[in-house]
């Protein structure tokens, strides 16, 4: 209903005044927390989520770019979602988050990220990069004989 949708409307911009002026304690309950609706049934939930994704994405601009590796995955899942709002939010989303990964040299190490996320950026850069460059994906050995 819509008393969800606009209290997602209203929350958003609160979100990303927090993300601006306390980025590292935000990020870290969205990325260890909040994200995890992105997997909900309800798809009022996945949209809230992606609008503030997208909302703290847009207003931090550079400064989000250390968390950009623990972003690009959830959204590139977003992209199919069945609802085609959540679909198009995620999909311009993941598009200035793609643009953003260039600029991510840091191998997980952001000052004040929980220990968790820290390793969990460390897997996804691995993932993302063999995605971006298939030559860095190690030969599989098949156990049978074909």
């Amino acid at each position: 209903g819509r008393p969800v949708h606009g209290c997602q409307t209203r929350s958003c911009p609160v979100l990303t005044t927090l993300a601006k002026h306390n980025t590292v304690e935000l990020m870290n309950h969205l990325l260890s927390d909040t994200i995890k609706e992105l997997e909900s049934s309800e798809s009022h939930k996945r949209q809230g989520v992606t609008e503030c994704i997208h909302s703290i994405v847009k207003k931090l601009d550079l400064k989000v770019v250390p968390y950009v590796v623990l972003l690009v995955v959830p959204m590139l899942r977003r992209m199919g979602d069945p609802s085609p709002d959540i679909r198009s939010l995620a999909t311009l989303t993941f598009a200035q988050l793609v643009k953003l990964m260039p600029l991510d040299a840091a191998k997980g190490e952001v000052p004040g990220l929980l220990p968790e996320l820290a390793e969990e950026k460390v897997t996804q850069k691995h993932f993302l990069e063999q995605l971006m460059d298939p030559r860095l994906i190690k030969d599989c050995e098949v156990p049978i004989k074909i």
